[in-house]
Order: structure tokens, then C-alpha cells, then sequence
């Protein structure tokens, strides 16, 4: 748990710790195989206009190449036009080997997001506002992995999460090691709701969101 806004992830190698603000962090890095490793993307990876989240998954895909690690991708939108939709490319494109992949998990690492105006998911607009308002009038609290889930940690039997590109929530549960990083008041009831779906092993927020949700003040 760490003071809010003080979190700088960092990776270190045998050369010097580093950054990971960028591209330019990655020319540090030093190629080797670290045997049979593997990174699963558990959301789909093509959102048109997700340009930041883009980004950040292709920094990811470069870091693992210098490894020489395996990451299936789910590349797809996020959200489809239909469950038809999604059954179609799971069993017809190719994605049924990540999702294969995604059944023996080691460790699972997640955030969550709320569904008001200020989270990620309604700037990257995977979730549009009319779906996002319906979707909080029908219950739900929180996304993770564009799933939508209530207060009480149970996914919303909804049209939309039949829509939705990413490995089942269960196959993340059913991880050894299961990580739930978020934090800020506007997640609380996301990230309260989260911890009864997920039963992370680990949290990973800041300070102020921890004594809210063990009942401290804030």
C-alpha cells in the first residue's frame, strides 16, 4: 500500500533500476529468455479509439519480446454487436487458444473501474454513457474487463456482459496469485464490490482508499 499519487512502478535488470514511463525506458533492458514464461492479454486489444490504452499494451508487448516471452492477444474490440458475435470469433478466429491459455493462470492482475463520467472506460468509450447510465440503473457498480459487476461482487446477468471480448472473470478467481490494483474515492464502490468477486490475495491502492474501505477515516 503506498501514499496516493507516490506509485512509479519500476523493473530492474542486472545494468540499473528503471522507469517504465515509455519506449525509451525499454533500450535499458537486456534481451534474455527467462524459460517458460507467459502473459495472457485478458481483454481484447483493438479498440479504435482506446489510443492511450493502445499504447500502453504495445509497451507491454515489446518489454515481454525482450524476454522472449509467449502473450496471446484477444484481437477484437472490447464490446461486440452481439453474444452471436462472440461465440463466432472465439470459435472461428482464433481466440479460443487465449482463452484456453487463460484457464491455467498463475497469477491474474486486475484493476477495476467505476461507471461515472470520470473513469477510464468512459474516456476510451469501450462503454458509451447511455449503456454506462442503464447499466448502473440495472445495479452495477464497477467493470473489470468491461464486465460489469454489483455492489455484492456478482456479474449483472446483462446483455452487455455477453458482449464483452474478455476471458471469463472465473478463470482469473481460479488463480493462485489474483492482484485487484485501483484506487481513488470514485472506485470505492467498484473496488469494495471487486474484493467480493475477485477475493484478491493481494490489493494494491492507496492509503486513503484503504482505511475507507476497512472503515478508518478517510
Amino acid at each position: 500500500m503506498l501514499p496516493p499519487g507516490r506509485f512509479q512502478p519500476q523493473f530492474y535488470t542486472r545494468r540499473r533500476p528503471i522507469l517504465d514511463r515509455g519506449p525509451r525506458g525499454l533500450e535499458v533492458l537486456t534481451r534474455r529468455s527467462i524459460g517458460r514464461f507467459g502473459l495472457a492479454s485478458l481483454l481484447a486489444t483493438a479498440e479504435t479509439r482506446a489510443e492511450g490504452l493502445r499504447q500502453g499494451r504495445l509497451r507491454s508487448l515489446v518489454w515481454l519480446s525482450q524476454w522472449r516471452s509467449r502473450c496471446p492477444l484477444i484481437p477484437a474490440p472490447a464490446v461486440v454487436d452481439s453474444a452471436a458475435t462472440k461465440a463466432a470469433l472465439i470459435r472461428r478466429c482464433g481466440l479460443g487458444e487465449v482463452y484456453d491459455f487463460a484457464q491455467a493462470l498463475d497469477a491474474g492482475v486486475v484493476s477495476v473501474g467505476s461507471l461515472g463520467s470520470e473513469a477510464a472506460i468512459a474516456r476510451f468509450a469501450p462503454i458509451g454513457e447511455a449503456d454506462r447510465k442503464g447499466l448502473r440503473e440495472y445495479g452495477g457498480v464497477g467493470e473489470m474487463l468491461c464486465n460489469v459487476f454489483d455492489r455484492e461482487g456478482r456479474m449483472l446477468d446483462h446483455p452487455f456482459n455477453q458482449r464483452v471480448m474478455s476471458v471469463p472473470s472465473g478463470s482469473v478467481r481460479a488463480a493462485p496469485i489474483r492482484v485487484l490494483a485501483a484506487g481513488g474515492a470514485h472506485k470505492q464502490a467498484a473496488i469494495a464490490g471487486a474484493i467480493k468477486l475477485l477475493k484478491p490475495t493481494t490489493l494494491v491502492t492507496d492509503a486513503a482508499t484503504a482505511r475507507r474501505l476497512t472503515g478508518g477515516a478517510g
